[in-house]
């Protein structure tokens, strides 16, 4: 392994998925990948733009593509996050096995997800998530509340969106637009601390 980042180490010193974790990072770095620590994990990186970031999850391990809807996929191996989720994919493993098995088809991943990063080609995202009426309203009649939401990140607004439009009463849309007010209007995004 080279090019190791020692801010990691204790990372890739834990227990749990070690052997899965150890293969997937000299994976990335023979792929030629820059190891950086960001959010807590292992991210790497290629001329300064992110690529893959690892993740441990209590039943898996794997890889998070930052652009992965981009990827070409034959081997269907990649898959959304989360139902919400327009740009990023993941591929997730239970064993040190599934990795070996996977080597050849991540390396040609690996190698096209870097090619998106050089090209600096972007996503082209879905459109805007629609305010909830009982939001749209709040924000009518609050020009406070209107400022801290128009001053969130368009991913912390949609969030909001996602969350708050996802109740079917109008009692608890407006509950929950009660209940994250202040966050609003501290600029926290839903789950941030």
């Amino acid at each position: 392994m080279t090019n190791t980042n020692p801010q990691l180490d204790s990372y890739f010193a834990k227990p749990a998925w070690q052997a899965e974790a150890l293969a997937l990072r000299d994976l990335a770095l023979s792929c030629g990948l820059q190891e950086e620590r960001k959010w807590s994990q292992p991210c790497y990186t290629h001329g300064g733009r992110n690529v893959v970031i690892l993740h441990r999850m209590k039943g898996s391990i794997g890889f998070g593509f930052f652009n992965g809807a981009l990827l070409a996929d034959p081997e269907q191996i990649l898959e959304k996050p989360g139902e919400n989720s327009n740009i990023a994919r993941r591929v997730v493993f239970t064993s040190l096995a599934e990795i070996q098995a996977a080597t050849p088809t991540l390396c040609r991943y690996l190698e096209a997800a870097k090619a998106l990063a050089e090209s600096g080609e972007k996503v082209t995202t879905k459109p805007e998530t629609p305010l909830p009426p009982e939001l749209r309203q709040r924000l009518a009649a609050d020009p406070a509340l209107a400022a801290a939401f128009e001053a969130l990140t368009p991913g912390r607004q949609r969030a909001y969106c996602l969350f708050i439009g996802g109740a079917k009463q109008p009692a608890t849309r407006s509950a929950r637009i009660d209940k994250h007010y202040a966050r609003i209007l501290q600029g926290k995004g839903l789950n941030d601390r």
